[in-house]
């Protein structure tokens, strides 16, 4: 009852932070105890043989055992996250049956001497187990991406991690429990291994396990990752369409981010150090030193008496935290606090984006005080460059190139997410900094307006579906002369820039209220409360279809617990059935939201995969995925062909959807495409 009692937000038994770590995990034990009342629970899987071998011989025997199975299971242990060159890959951990687990010692420090001298062989065997056999593993990518650096092919035509995503957004993923103490993962969850036997990999580029006890571990993280795909294809078997998604989108995908993750993308660090260097001489550290220099001269004079006679404080030489500025802006300036957005432990005044935007909108016409605020706002846009600016030196590998991390069970609505750095959210100021090396250059591509048409196909909004069926039509042109009752012809550029959050903003069913501070946020739209509601009535007046939608996706997801995106991704907002009326909203609005979101990643992800038979090396490499599009690194002598051709498969994505995943969509997908020198597509 813990667990299930509703708390707000503010609960202070902690019962939200509870439900977050548990809640997930109480339903899947709920899940299997109705199993075992209709005589379907399986019995726990019980503990694997683990074989080490200690010679080349006993490595080949181990092989020659593996090949009379059809599905190889395989889980590395590693010195570290990447494969630096001076980094080892200890040990391979097989298992064909889930019963016994082969650990195969290649780098460990323990390595027999036979095995050293027969590496070449074995590394060829492995490539031919792991090529020809149909191959399971949890997060395949981080796997792949060690074999293949360390000269072993390899592929994955089932990921466990993903898997368990896909059937269940709200489940955790991870393989097992690090502690006893910890939440369980899928091995205690489904297969009913006790937790514990986990080794603390904390420090794995640093501390070495002894071989033995390395090898137990990794061997049960073999065979159960064997057990986990039949348990998880079980699963599927009720969930056809959901197949067709992993099969067709998601392993397709784990094979396309792990050569995003191995290729890497290419710094101009000369650019970078012309900006921030560690003498602070660069371009942008002048600017933070001007805009610092201003700070202090406009600090007022601390309004306390010392009683000990002291003498006043010198202005700070360094950089102004949040207090600091806080203090200069609405005690120094005399500026406006917005009550509602004070800091929670502090009570002092936030200085957040959107706070700093809502304080233009306070002062008016105050010409100084609008100055004042746009120098603030370009200190904090230059020191967030700074931080992202460090995090790259630190993220660079031995090749001079990023490369990050992406994860397909990142999000609940199936986007993928990136880290170790964070290439979604690099700064549009600093993305002339990323390049192509030389020979070559940048494409992007990405599907145009793609929400907005999935929405209307869904919702089968007319006006809309009309506008899109036109080869001349404008969304935002439309909606902006709606709004403002006028013709289209009377749209100009500015107006139209006011029609795009109008369109992104109430889509989903945003009040007027809430589009208010969205325009000011995202776009920096100024709205009045009077506009924001107008925008509102004249956007469903101009397009009813949309209201009825969101009235049938919130019914369907109350009356199941689920939506369907269109490519078959289904979205189960654990808050949709809460008593606490907050909370049911916002999952109701997500009920609207994931399945657009969630299926233009799905539809960008399938077009990115249908070319992977096609990607040549010598002429063209992925080398990021950001939100909703692809970056390649072509060749300039191939430019004009891979425009053409990327082009050309992205906009013809329809049909292979229909065919492979049941997804009709009927209207026109257009693709969007950028070349040039750097990511900015600015020479």
């Amino acid at each position: 009852s813990y667990i299930v009692r509703q708390g707000g937000v503010e609960d202070n038994k902690g019962g939200e932070r509870a439900r977050a770590a548990y809640l997930a995990v109480f339903e899947a034990n709920v899940s299997r105890m109705r199993n075992m009342q209709r005589g379907e629970a399986a019995a726990a899987v019980p503990e694997p043989v683990v074989k080490l071998c200690l010679t080349a011989t006993a490595v080949h025997k181990a092989l020659d055992e593996l090949e009379k199975y059809d599905v190889i299971s395989f889980d590395l242990e590693t010195q570290g996250l990447w494969p630096y060159k001076d980094r080892r890959l200890h040990i391979i951990c097989l298992s064909g049956d889930g019963q016994t687990a082969y650990v195969i010692p290649l780098q460990h420090p323990e390595t027999a001497q036979s095995i050293v001298d027969d590496l070449p062989a074995i590394k060829e065997r492995l490539s031919h187990l792991l090529t020809t056999k149909k191959t399971c593993a949890q997060r395949a990518q981080f796997d792949m991406l060690w074999l293949r650096t360390k000269g072993v092919r390899c592929r994955c035509s089932f990921d466990t991690k993903y898997a368990c995503h896909i059937l269940d957004e709200n489940v955790p993923t991870k393989l097992k429990a690090r502690s006893p103490e910890d939440a369980p993962g899928q091995v205690e969850m489904y297969l009913g291994v006790p937790s514990g036997y986990s080794l603390d990999m904390s420090h794995a580029d640093t501390h070495i396990w002894p071989l033995r006890e390395l090898s137990k571990y990794g061997g049960k993280d073999a065979a159960y990752t064997w057990h986990l795909r039949i348990f998880h294809l079980k699963r599927f078997k009720k969930e056809p369409r959901l197949l067709k998604l992993f099969a067709n989108v998601t392993m397709p995908a784990v094979e396309l981010f792990t050569q995003i993750e191995m290729n890497g993308i290419k710094v101009d660090w000369n650019y970078l150090d012309s900006l921030f260097n560690e003498e602070g001489t660069g371009e942008s550290d002048k600017k933070l030193k001007e805009i610092t220099q201003a700070f202090q001269d406009s600090m007022p004079a601390c309004p306390t008496v010392w009683a000990d006679d002291l003498p006043p404080m010198e202005p700070m030489a360094g950089d102004w935290d949040t207090d600091d500025l806080g203090i200069l802006v609405h005690d120094g300036m005399g500026l406006p606090v917005i009550e509602a957005k004070r800091t929670p432990k502090t009570g002092l005044a936030s200085l957040k984006d959107e706070v700093l935007l809502d304080l233009k909108a306070e002062v008016g016409e105050d010409e100084e005080a609008l100055g004042f605020i746009d120098m603030l706002i370009d200190y904090a846009d230059l020191r967030k460059d700074q931080a992202f600016v460090s995090a790259w030196r630190e993220a660079t590998r031995d090749d001079g190139r990023i490369h990050a991390t992406y994860h397909m069970d990142g999000t609940v609505t199936g986007r993928p997410s990136c880290r170790e750095p964070n290439l979604q959210q690099v700064p549009l100021s600093l993305r002339r900094a990323f390049v192509a090396r030389k020979g070559w250059g940048l494409l992007q591509v990405d599907y145009s307006q793609i929400e907005l048409k999935l929405a209307a196909w869904d919702a089968q909004e007319e006006a809309m579906l009309t506008i899109f069926a036109d080869p001349k039509g404008d969304i935002h042109k439309a909606t902006a002369a709606a709004v403002a009752g006028v013709s289209e012809d009377e749209v100009d550029k500015e107006l139209r820039d006011k029609g795009k959050p109008v369109n992104f903003g109430f889509l989903y069913g945003m009040s007027s209220n809430g589009f208010q501070r969205y325009a000011r946020y995202s776009y920096e739209v100024f709205f009045t409360s009077k506009e924001s509601a107008a925008a509102r009535d004249a956007f469903f007046e101009k397009y009813p279809g949309l209201k009825l939608w969101h009235k049938r996706r919130k019914n369907e997801c109350s009356r199941t617990g689920e939506v369907v995106s269109v490519v078959g991704r289904k979205r189960r907002p654990t808050k949709i059935h809460s008593p606490n009326r907050e909370e049911r909203s916002y999952a109701l609005r997500q009920a609207v939201n994931s399945p657009i979101q969630g299926g233009g990643s799905d539809i960008t992800l399938f077009a990115g995969t249908l070319l992977l038979p096609e990607l040549d090396p010598s002429e063209i490499i992925p080398v990021t995925f950001t939100h909703d599009s692809f970056l390649f690194e072509v060749r300039l002598d191939r430019m004009d062909y891979w425009e053409a051709r990327i082009k050309e498969n992205f906009e013809g994505v329809r049909e292979p959807l229909r065919e492979r995943l049941d997804a009709h969509i009927g209207v026109p997908l257009l693709a969007d495409v950028e070349t040039g020198t750097n990511w900015s597509f600015k020479e």
